[in-house]
């Protein structure tokens, strides 16, 4: 598996892994209910938002990264398999009137940015085709950040679902908080880890 920066090139395939990937995620349902009926709408979105995070490539706002191997069905062909989102630069968001982004923006003020500010390195997306899962690519994006951290003397901070913990926790992030989504007066909800990882900070 090879790990390398994300290129205009990728859109689709990035669209492709999100769409196939994040429904493992009890928050892909809370967040987008109708998915399901409108299939296509949903990755023409998925798409235009990976857009705007190479986009933002350029002016080092994000960092895409994708890891590649060789197909299952043609091993003579090699794509894109698993994704990463990084926020290398530290920049506060204008707020959003919606549950489920507010509630994260304001835990990231909480634990990330209130404490941290500009000195940490945020792994907003990370995902993997449920047929590539299981090969170390989760592994392999976080220690491209995880290095990155160690050099530039940064901590690394990230949201997860209940499933994605134990993953990071294996790779030593440990858990700061927990953030509760919920919508005044429904019953769903969603629990959301934040966690971090900043060993090197204390030597």
């Amino acid at each position: 598996m090879e790990l390398r920066r994300a290129t205009a090139d990728d859109l689709d395939s990035l669209a492709d892994i999100a769409c196939v990937a994040f429904p493992e995620d009890p928050q892909w349902d809370y967040r987008f209910p109708r998915r399901r009926e409108y299939p296509q709408d949903n990755w023409m979105c998925t798409r235009q938002m990976y857009n705007h995070f190479l986009t933002g490539q350029e002016d080092n706002n994000y960092l895409v990264k994708v890891i590649t191997t060789q197909s299952n069905e043609d091993d003579r062909i090699v794509k894109p398999v698993a994704l990463a989102v990084w926020e290398i630069q530290y920049k506060k968001e204008g707020a959003i009137p919606k549950a489920f982004t507010t509630a994260l923006m304001e835990a990231k003020q909480t634990y990330f940015d209130g404490v941290y500010g500009d000195s940490q390195i945020h792994l907003r997306i990370r995902g993997t085709h449920p047929d590539y899962q299981r090969r170390g690519a989760a592994t392999q994006h976080c220690q491209w950040g995880m290095t990155l951290a160690r050099e530039r003397n940064l901590a690394v901070t990230l949201f997860s679902s209940p499933m994605g913990q134990l993953v990071y926790t294996h790779l030593g992030f440990k858990l700061v908080g927990t953030v509760i989504v919920q919508v005044e007066g429904e019953e769903e909800k969603l629990s959301i880890g934040a966690m971090g990882l900043w060993n090197w900070l204390l030597e």
